[in-house]
């Protein structure tokens, strides 16, 4: 039997590794020769057609930091976050999840974000199971609202 204690309890412990009333950062440190100097349009274009998971994630993070000169958008970040999630990219289907729950880049979508926010959870992604958990908590999302599992979600 869930005691509503526990659930308070573990909400409150996991208020400390991300803030639910905004989207989590996505930073990630760079060296100094790569901070300083900006992508080459070649380099850009080369990018922009890999096919691999990490190679797309890191360019979605690009866009939506925009750095190394690259021009800051929420909209071409997702897209790249999309392609590397769909790959079964634990990191980009969190930050996915993050794009459609918020309607970062795109239309706020809650049943697209539930459904990457539990594949990368399945694979162990601590900010997908808290947001994953969040949403079984509260039944947003087109999830059905079970406290028990919320809680093992946390």
């Amino acid at each position: 039997r869930l005691v509503h204690g526990e659930l308070a309890v573990k909400r409150e412990n996991l208020a400390l590794v991300k803030c639910a009333s905004r989207p989590p950062p996505v930073r990630e440190p760079e060296s100094a020769d790569t901070q300083a100097r900006p992508l080459l349009a070649a380099e850009l274009t080369f990018l922009r057609q890999a096919t691999d998971a990490p190679v797309q994630l890191h360019l979605g993070d690009t866009y939506v930091q925009g750095r190394r000169g690259v021009v800051q958008s929420w909209a071409e970040g997702c897209r790249f976050y999309r392609l590397a999630a769909e790959q079964g990219n634990a990191t980009a289907q969190s930050r996915i999840g993050t794009c459609y729950a918020w309607g970062l880049g795109m239309a706020l979508d809650l049943p697209t974000a539930a459904r990457y926010s539990r594949l990368a959870a399945e694979q162990g992604k601590a900010d997908a199971q808290f947001d994953y958990g969040h949403l079984l908590e509260s039944g947003k999302g087109g999830v059905k609202r079970d406290l028990a599992e919320a809680v093992r979600w946390y």
